[in-house]
């Protein structure tokens, strides 16, 4: 439809009005744009009264010709506002190569409303309370929101906000968002397979503008994030940036330096010239390198400090960083022996800081310290020669997420570290199908099996691990072998073997020969094993994705460097595996239990349900199985609160009760029979309030609640026809 007619005629009705509105009538030329509107005042309505208005204007008895003037330009200004456009010659191209569609790159502008985004560009560039959590509540409910241009911009501005937590989720998240994990080892790339220097361009462009190589926290974060996304691919900006760096900017930038192989000549400079916390991170780098000059220079300052060094090689997996390693942990023990009497005190920080190095690494020098420190056993567990008073004893952190502080002695530690080796895993070794991605459940019948004879503890080792004569499968059969000779507290990496064998025979097989012990009088279950059950088990847990299993293990450092998390599907736990945890009855292998458990199973929550509430109708303290039998939906909540409150010898706050009953399983009329059972024990002094009972306490009030949930749940199950 052409408008030209339109513009035509505000033209004249706007010199009209700089003419005056009493000349308006003999206007020959608004005259003539008004004749001009009446084809077009059939087509809208709209038109039809910018048409009337202008016929009035030219009227000769028009009453208010100024008025009518007015509104005249006033309509036919916002008609022409609606109607236009900019056109710009060339053809049209899609704003990203291969078009939106493009797999694994994002939209630059998602498709929402501003007033959806402005609430999330406030929070993430701003400060106050609340926006955390708003900020993550919608990243878990919106991902796709993060993927606009705009929000994007916004994240990278977030990276030096004020409130670290939010800082440091953000920058997973643009990690996150830049790459795809392909494999637990870090290895990443995105959807299109691209190179490093093309994984997350978008991103990394926002990375780089503005940087401030003397910046503060947020150009560390911009460094960390950079690093994660492309690796070695911005290697050439780390080398740019550093002559300029300062303080912790320039630690992140020598630390991304590690990526690449080229730069061990720029990092053993650095390594002999930086000064201070630098320094260290100089040679943390240095060690991720593979020439012979980098471990000459290891080997030399092993012998001067040997617990520093082993802290620089802790996060490295190169085959000298496991030589160096397990000299130093050999060459200690070897001097204590030969020395003979009491371990020294001085030994400990060396220890502790080889067990975190070890965590990780493989190969033969590092199975013979473990065959080396398995063979102490408890000889380091006892009194140091300078103790306080002779009763000081050497403690040790095992490297792992579980267990925090100096809590454990050596003999324990040790096996821990194995079996978090064994999750962990060398970046190169061939565990089988287990590393694949995806769904447990799905991939659980393409995967090859390695062996499925049944397993004795006297077999040898090759019996679990089929023919494979690799070197990187010589944790696990170490493992096994020690298991063998030391007996339970190697059971928890002889576990972690068979969960990386992938064999659910395996892992029953191997569970049942433990939690077992054979007697005159038949099979009798050794509840006593039952806290290295649970160590061996707890990195097993329902998959993300919902279904199947997965093994999830964070590697936590002795320093400041970021834990790593290592996650992979696994195909072994089985109902008969459930059915020995519950024999056991123990509080450490309930938590197991709780994590193993399935919503779309009905079957298991069943019978897990069961088992939960006959253990918190046991325990002293039932309030840890009131969650796990929520995720059950659990029907059945007798005498549960009963049972826990008679435990409590003194009174009972009201917030207590409240807070308990909150979280009482079960349908509501099995609650409601819960609460009118603790209600009669108020009221007849058998437990006793702070306050005393009172007609409107959180019992009563739970009552009342739960009486029309009953009814609620009466109705849904009857239907809304039934009378």
């Amino acid at each position: 439809m052409d408008i030209s007619p339109v513009y035509e005629l505000r033209e004249r009705l706007k010199v009209g009005a700089v003419a005056g509105s009493a000349l308006a009538a003999s206007d020959f030329r608004l005259k003539r744009a008004v004749e001009a509107m009446e084809p077009l005042m059939a087509v809208s309505p709209v038109l039809a009264k910018l048409g009337k208005l202008s016929r009035l204007v030219v009227q000769e008895d028009c009453p208010d010709r100024a008025g009518a003037l007015l509104e005249a330009i006033t309509l036919a200004d916002a008609l022409l506002c609606t109607q236009g456009k900019v056109d710009v010659a060339g053809e049209m191209a899609p704003l990203l190569p291969g078009g939106e569609e493009t797999e694994g790159q994002a939209a630059p502008v998602v498709n929402v409303p501003y007033s959806v985004l402005a609430p999330l560009l406030d929070a993430l560039g701003n400060s106050g309370g609340g926006r955390y959590s708003f900020v993550m509540q919608l990243r878990e409910e919106n991902p796709e929101l993060f993927q606009d241009y705009r929000v994007r911009t916004a994240m990278v501005r977030a990276l030096g906000a004020s409130y670290g937590e939010l800082a440091e989720a953000v920058a997973g998240w643009l990690v996150q968002d830049g790459c795809t994990q392909m494999s637990h080892t870090g290895s990443i790339t995105d959807g299109l397979g691209r190179k490093a220097a093309d994984r997350g361009a978008d991103i990394l462009r926002l990375l780089k503008k503005g940087f401030d190589p003397r910046g503060k926290r947020e150009m560390v974060r911009r460094v960390q994030v950079m690093e994660g996304i492309a690796g070695a691919g911005a290697n050439a900006f780390y080398l740019e940036q550093l002559p300029q760096a300062e303080k912790e900017v320039r630690g992140a930038l020598i630390y991304a330096l590690r990526h690449s192989q080229e730069n061990e000549e720029t990092l053993l400079h650095l390594a002999a010239t930086e000064r201070g916390n630098n320094q260290k991170i100089a040679c943390c780098a240095l060690s991720f390198m593979a020439g012979e000059k980098v471990w000459e220079y290891f080997g030399m300052l092993a012998q001067k400090k040997p617990a520093e060094t082993a802290v620089y090689l802790e996060q490295s997996r190169q085959p000298g960083a496991e030589t160096v390693t397990a000299r130093i942990f050999c060459d200690t023990i070897h001097r204590w022996q030969e020395k003979g009497g009491k371990p020294h005190k001085d030994m400990e920080p060396v220890l502790e800081a080889c067990l975190y190095a070890l965590a990780g690494k493989g190969g033969p020098e590092v199975c013979e310290c473990y065959r080396l420190g398995a063979a102490v056993g408890t000889g380091l567990d006892v009194p140091v020669e300078d103790g306080k008073e002779g009763r000081e004893i050497m403690t040790f952190a095992a490297p792992g997420g579980r267990y925090k502080g100096k809590n454990s002695y050596f003999s324990k530690v040790l096996p821990t570290v194995l079996q978090q080796s064994i999750l962990c895993g060398p970046e190169e070794a061939p565990w089988g199908q287990g590393w694949q991605t995806g769904d447990a459940t799905d991939q659980g019948q393409e995967r090859e099996s390695v062996s499925r004879q049944p397993l004795q503890r006297d077999q040898k080792p090759s019996a679990l691990w089929g023919n494979q004569e690799k070197p990187d499968w010589e944790l696990a059969r170490l493992a096994w072998e020690l298991y063998g000779t030391y007996g339970e507290l190697y059971f928890p990496a002889a576990m972690a073997a068979a969960l990386r064998a992938g064999t659910e025979e395996k892992c029953l097989e191997l569970l049942t020969d433990f939690v077992n012990q054979k007697k005159l009088i038949g099979n009798k279950v050794r509840k006593d094993r039952a806290g290295l059950v649970a160590q061996a088990l707890w990195p097993v847990r329902v998959s993300a994705l919902g279904k199947g299993y997965e093994v999830s293990v964070t590697r936590v450092s002795s320093g400041e460097f970021r834990p790593q998390t290592f996650t992979w599907p696994v195909y072994t736990m089985t109902d008969e595996m459930m059915e020995l945890l519950m024999e056991l009855e123990d509080m450490s292998t309930d938590r197991v239990l709780a994590a193993w458990i399935r919503s779309e199973d009905r079957k298991q929550c069943h019978r897990l349900a069961a088992y939960f509430h006959k253990r918190a109708l046991e325990v002293e303290d039932n309030q840890m199985y009131l969650e796990p039998m929520r995720r059950c939906k659990a029907q059945d909540c007798s005498n549960m609160a009963v049972k826990y409150f008679s435990q409590n010898k003194g009174r009972i706050y009201n917030w207590q009760m409240e807070n308990y009953l909150q979280q009482l399983p079960g349908s509501a009329a099995s609650r409601l029979e819960e609460g009118e059972r603790l209600l009669e024990l108020l009221k007849t002094g058998k437990l006793k309030a702070i306050n005393g009972w009172s007609a409107n306490g959180p019992v009563e009030e739970f009552i009342q609640r739960m009486q029309f949930e009953k009814i609620q749940e009466e109705k849904a199950q009857t239907g809304p026809d039934s009378v």
